[in-house]
């Protein structure tokens, strides 16, 4: 089982010209603050960072434009995850990026699940197994205040691409469904696939001996070369058309990259520009306060608002640079959009050729049909069709063979001893938080979760923390920090309040990391760091956004040439 760390959140907005850095414990991080004082924001950064999204966005955080890095480990490895707007990207602790992609489901998830163990697939609602997203990963790790107190497992949006997610993520996590039972049950998908198009094609092999068979029987072979010429002559038409329509997407796709040059340029000269208001600064802080022109000789001082403002021209110039790379971004993508319709336009003309020259070689068949003995044809089919069957043979005892292993993986015992411990802590922590326990007669790993007012976010509570302390003594992935937003939901009692703050510091799983957000600790310490945030509307702060800011261009630079 690896270890699973967050390190510090970096924010940054060009827009407003400000930036925060926050460092995060590695035992407890307590955000302390009144409400609107940023602590939510600062929270859904970090699953952000990582392609979750919210369910709930904050529209000021798309009007500050922000962009993020999150710096986190894993078994002691660093890593540091980048995001602005839809693009992502990964680097390593020598900030050399290991992946830049707008694609959290198809790249970015697939990679991030590689460092965290989570082998873990689901069958989207098109029946296709997928890793899903990063945020099911953190579903049992991260609870939000707008909606995660809500009910189980709701703090993030897109859920819904799986049907009836909850009770396989927890079947994952706390350990009755291991990686090798997803790999099993992956390598049985893929064997399932390739069987269709054998017994698709053993299907069309035996209706066409069937066919031919009865011909032999009844009639002789009857060709009209008349009605084959007027196929013909249609198929050369339709060609001629996917090729003008071919012709139209290489024109297009010639003017999106004369823009995306346009924009190359323009980009260079920028980072020219960069490079030199970098070097003036440099030198300005190794020069004097009092510097001598060495052509009059005349003396000029050299102040911190001269250095400043050279420090300024090189911040807009960043600002400049992300923008074009936005722009560069956004017009690659329209070339890959062209691209891949004139593939399908390409792919369409080339089985109308591959047609045309069946047709043309279609006018011996029945020369070959009458010269040669019928029999042979039938012969051939027949072959053929064995051949197909054989193949089918072999991928239904590949499959039998993956079922036997997965069967084996599937332990009654093993479910109902988990299911056991599960709910003996679910129980004890509803005795401890007060709250009345969901019905066990229908045993699941995922009980609904009825209760009114104040009562449900500390059902909520002893359900995660029921789960979460069945993932630390079974699972096989990496544990994820613990992220509480504001675990005091709907005005409870001050018995209630503090009882909350006492159950999260005495359940916490051994050697795992909190952060959590609240108005009051109730006197609770955490054995941590403490966090005030005292200004209202704004998590942001003016002072950091040159050192903060800085650091994250570099990384948000190396992001955008990637896909560049």
């Amino acid at each position: 089982m690896k270890k699973f760390l967050f390190h510090d959140l970096r924010l940054l907005s060009r827009k407003e010209r400000s930036a925060r850095k926050i460092v995060f414990h590695p035992k407890a991080t307590v955000l302390k603050g009144e409400n609107d004082t940023g602590k939510s924001s600062i929270l859904k950064a970090i699953p952000w960072c990582l392609g979750a999204e919210p369910a709930k966005k904050n529209n000021k955080w798309s009007e500050l434009d922000i962009a993020a890095a999150l710096r986190f480990s894993v078994d002691g490895v660093q890593y540091t995850a980048v995001r602005h707007n839809k693009q992502l990207a990964l680097f390593d602790d020598c900030e050399q990026m290991l992946i830049s992609t707008n694609s959290v489901s198809r790249e970015f998830g697939p990679y991030f699940a590689k460092l965290v163990d989570f082998e873990f697939t689901l069958t989207d609602r098109a029946n296709k197994p997928i890793v899903p997203p990063p945020a099911f990963w953190l579903l049992p790790f991260y609870t939000d205040q707008d909606k995660g107190w809500d009910g189980s497992w709701c703090s993030f949006a897109n859920l819904s691409q799986f049907e009836k997610y909850k009770l396989p993520v927890a079947e994952y996590h706390i350990g009755y469904r291991s990686n090798r039972y997803y790999q099993l049950r992956a390598d049985m998908n893929i064997k399932q696939a390739e069987l269709e198009q054998p017994k698709l094609q053993e299907g069309a092999l035996l209706g066409a001996l069937k066919q031919v068979k009865a011909r032999f029987e009844n009639i002789s072979v009857d060709f009209d070369i008349e009605r084959f010429q007027a196929e013909v002559a249609e198929l050369v038409k339709e060609a001629e058309h996917l090729a003008a329509e071919e012709e139209e997407y290489r024109l297009k796709m010639g003017e999106l990259s004369s823009q995306h040059m346009f924009y190359r340029q323009q980009l260079d000269i920028a980072k020219r520009t960069m490079r030199e208001l970098d070097a003036d600064y440099k030198f300005a802080t190794k020069q004097p306060a009092e510097v001598e022109c060495p052509t009059c000789g005349a003396k000029y001082e050299n102040t911190i608002a001269e250095r400043f403002s050279i420090a300024f021209d090189k911040h807009e110039c960043e600002a400049l640079i992300t923008d074009i790379q936005v722009k560069m971004r956004d017009i690659s993508a329209k070339i890959e959009t062209k691209r891949a319709e004139m593939s399908s336009v390409r792919q369409r003309h080339e089985k109308i050729w591959q047609l045309l020259s069946t047709k043309r070689e279609a006018i011996s068949l029945q020369e070959i049909l009458q010269g040669e003995a019928r029999g042979q044809a039938l012969e051939v089919i027949q072959s053929e069709a064995d051949n197909i069957r054989n193949t089918i043979q072999q991928i239904e005892n590949d499959i039998k063979e993956i079922g036997s292993q997965i069967k084996e993986l599937d332990s009654k015992e093993l479910r109902e001893n988990l299911l056991s411990r599960f709910w003996d802590k679910l129980n004890a922590y509803c005795v401890k938080l007060n709250v009345q326990a969901p019905n066990p007669s229908r045993q699941t790993f995922a009980p609904v979760l009825h209760e009114t007012g104040s009562d449900l976010p500390r059902l909520v509570l002893a359900h995660n923390f029921a789960v979460l302390g069945m993932a630390w003594e079974n699972g096989t992935c990496a544990h994820g920090s613990v992220i509480l937003d504001s675990p005091h939901q709907q005005d409870p009692d001050p018995v209630n309040r503090k009882t909350v703050c006492d159950f999260i510091k005495a359940t916490m799983p051994m050697d795992s990391q909190l952060i959590l957000a609240l108005v009051d600790p109730c006197g609770v310490d955490f054995g941590g760091d403490v966090i005030e945030l005292t200004k209202p509307r704004s998590m942001l702060d003016t002072e950091q956004y040159h050192s903060v800011g800085g650091e994250i261009s570099v990384l948000l630079n190396a992001m955008y040439d990637a896909v560049t």
